[in-house]
């Protein structure tokens, strides 16, 4: 079962279902997202510097906020993770054009700067990106904002980062094996959960 009550679809269905001014929802649509959504900018632009990130966030939130409130979702029509993609993709190709024109000094045409089709492989790259920065965030949430112990924290660190067999990780932790294997199970179930969210 998911550490949390609702999946983000049923997040997306009350919003565009005329609960847009419930601000818990929204707070807890930006707590799924927000860190994806950042980790993914990172991914697709590694030198982006921290400020540009947050504000390319924060125009991600607005424009996700613009396409609910006007109901141009529809999940029949796709998965909410290719409105993400696209719309981060979208602002970074926007930012590129922008820091174009200002080094040229003059406006460069949407023709010499638009970005082709994705082809099948570069798609499935992003699509391995998404779901890079989708873990990543999934485990942040559950190791920082949640009652999860330290020691559970450190069971998963030490079996998931560092790779050490559950023999290894009992002993430097002084616990049973079938502890430290039940431990670890529940954390990669958590974070399972909260990564099946952002699906």
């Amino acid at each position: 079962m998911s550490i949390f009550p609702q999946t983000s679809y049923t997040i997306l269905r009350r919003l565009s279902d005329g609960k847009i001014d419930d601000q818990r929802l929204w707070e807890r649509f930006f707590e799924l997202y927000n860190p994806a959504v950042r980790g993914f900018i990172r991914l697709l632009d590694p030198e982006i510097p921290p400020e540009d990130i947050d504000d390319l966030a924060q125009e991600v939130s607005l424009r996700l906020v613009e396409l609910i409130r006007s109901n141009s979702f529809d999940s029949s029509r796709g998965r909410f993770r290719s409105v993400l993609i696209t719309i981060v993709r979208h602002l970074l190709i926007d930012r590129m054009r922008t820091r174009t024109a200002h080094r040229t000094e003059k406006m460069v045409s949407i023709e010499e700067l638009e970005v082709p089709a994705l082809s099948p492989s570069a798609a499935q790259l992003v699509d391995l990106k998404w779901r890079i920065a989708r873990h990543r965030a999934a485990i942040e949430h559950i190791l920082t904002k949640t009652a999860l112990s330290k020691q559970s924290c450190e069971v998963y660190r030490l079996s998931e980062e560092e790779g050490l067999a559950m023999t290894e990780i009992a002993a430097r932790l002084s616990l049973a094996p079938n502890a430290v294997r039940r431990i670890a199970s529940r954390v990669r179930k958590m974070v399972a959960a909260v990564e099946a969210e952002y699906e």
